[in-house]
């Protein structure tokens, strides 16, 4: 029998993302289809020996990949076994034609996309490795992200093939990886809930957002797995310009087109005090970088416009409340009963309530890296449903009204930044929300961007005027 070495409850950085999990699906978190999915083609010859032992390795080096959950209630305990079987399975399609293989990676792709766990069985992720040829192959990693972020599939697959270079000899064998332990401690050190964050917290966010901006059109039948998105990208001198006003701002073009966004909603909610929940790293170290344990926090970025704040004045108050935010991180139960003193009696309670909306960024962007001599590459697949399959599917009739809530919020439109920060996507669930007025908004936040990047002088009340005529054509 396996032996449990450890016991604990959440790591600071999972109880934001635990939260919204149990919000989605409240009997079995692990069914909300919360996760992070990545694939990798390595085009190299590889041995399937060596691969099966890296797998091993791995498993054994990180503890999320060994995390099992007793129990699912709003404080759950975990156990890290000593010992688990990788959850990998094999798959050889090398005798097909490459049309054919495509077809069959885009499916496996579909299903892993749609994955759910028992968090109680455990252990919460999976992989798929795949023989193309034989040098060309495809791997598929899926994890929770109640043991993981957007960052883990970056540190798995890196932490892997550095296992198997190790095992055909032709690199050292990967550090040791910090424990859940070793990785809870730096993050309650670096998150303590002292009076003075809680109180910044409750000046900075009280009174909360009244309403959604959106209004969610939901019937019994609408799905609340489908996934919408609308995609832009700048052009050369827009991104050129963008970077200069970074530059003259002392900040990042993220934080520029944070600012934009803070406008957009100003403009939208007619608001001068906007709030943006973001999501930053977390890892401040290499070691944290080598781990796929959940580090990833979401600062709530509070920004005030007023009518005479200027668009480059607007950009500097972004950035100051960023780092303002950065600085007074605690963990989100904290956060949450600091805000909201019936927090406990109104669980669930997901970090939906206390922002206008959600902008982020990719946590990275290895289009094509090269890792112990192997080529990797990481395409675009979004899936595709088998032909005559049954679509995993979730119909918000089938849920209870405050289940159903959580889903509308969560399923609302969100802005995604590319890791070149070249462009951006609006995500959205394209049954609940229409797609003509999600293009519009979008429109929208291109227009603002562009405004801040040719007219940074412009105020807030010069902004609003042209925003109005704009709309009046």
């Amino acid at each position: 029998m396996t032996e449990h070495v450890q016991s604990a409850g959440l790591l600071p950085a999972q109880e934001s993302h635990w939260e919204l999990m149990c919000g989605l699906s409240p009997d079995a978190p692990g069914a909300s289809r919360f996760i992070v999915v990545d694939s990798r083609f390595i085009d190299a010859p590889m041995d399937y020996e060596a691969v099966k032992l890296a797998f091993a390795d791995v498993t054994r080096r990180q503890d999320a990949l060994r995390l099992v959950f007793d129990t699912i209630d709003y404080e759950p305990r975990m156990r890290i076994e000593a010992a688990a079987e990788p959850q990998v399975e094999y798959l050889d399609l090398s005798a097909l034609g490459t049309a054919a293989q495509h077809d069959r990676i885009a499916e496996l792709v579909y299903w892993e996309n749609n994955r759910s766990f028992d968090l109680l069985r455990g252990p919460a992720w999976h992989a798929w490795f795949v023989r193309l040829a034989a040098d060309r192959h495809f791997l598929n990693v899926c994890l929770s992200e109640a043991i993981a972020d957007g960052w883990a599939t970056k540190a798995l697959v890196e932490d892997l093939l550095a296992g198997y270079a190790a095992h055909v000899g032709t690199a050292a064998p990967p550090e040791p990886a910090l424990s859940f332990a070793q990785m809870d401690a730096i993050q309650r050190h670096r998150m303590e809930p002292s009076g003075d964050r809680l109180e910044f917290w409750r000046e900075r966010l009280l009174p909360l957002p009244d309403g959604s901006l959106f209004q969610a059109r939901t019937t019994a039948r609408t799905s609340v797995l489908t996934r919408d998105r609308i995609d832009v990208t700048f052009t050369p001198e827009l991104l050129a310009t963008l970077s200069r006003r970074a530059w003259q701002s002392r900040t990042t073009v993220y934080m520029v087109l944070m600012a934009a966004y803070h406008a957009l909603l100003s403009l939208e909610t007619g608001q001068e005090r906007t709030v943006l929940s973001t999501v930053t790293l977390g890892r401040a170290s290499r070691r944290e970088r080598r781990s796929p344990l959940p580090c990833t926090v979401d600062p709530y970025v509070v920004t005030t416009l007023t009518p005479g704040t200027s668009l480059h004045e607007a950009i500097r108050r972004t950035h100051a409340a960023m780092v303002e935010a950065m600085s007074n991180l605690v963990p989100y139960t904290s956060l949450a009963r600091a805000i909201n003193p019936a927090f406990d009696s109104q669980r669930p309670w997901p970090d939906s309530d206390l922002c206008h909306g959600n902008f982020y960024a990719a946590a990275f962007g290895d289009s094509d890296i090269t890792l112990a001599g192997m080529r990797v590459r990481a395409p675009l697949l979004p899936g595709r449903e088998p032909a005559g399959g049954s679509t995993p599917t979730l119909h918000a009739g089938t849920l209870p009204s405050a289940q159903q809530d959580v889903w509308t919020a969560y399923c609302g439109p969100s802005m995604e930044v590319y890791p070149e920060r070249d462009g951006c996507a609006l995500i959205y669930n394209g049954e609940m929300y229409a797609h003509e007025e999600m293009k519009s908004y979008m429109d929208s936040y291109l227009w603002v961007v562009e405004e801040m990047a040719a007219s940074p002088e412009t105020t807030m009340r010069e902004l609003s005027e042209r925003y109005a005529l704009r709309d009046a054509r």
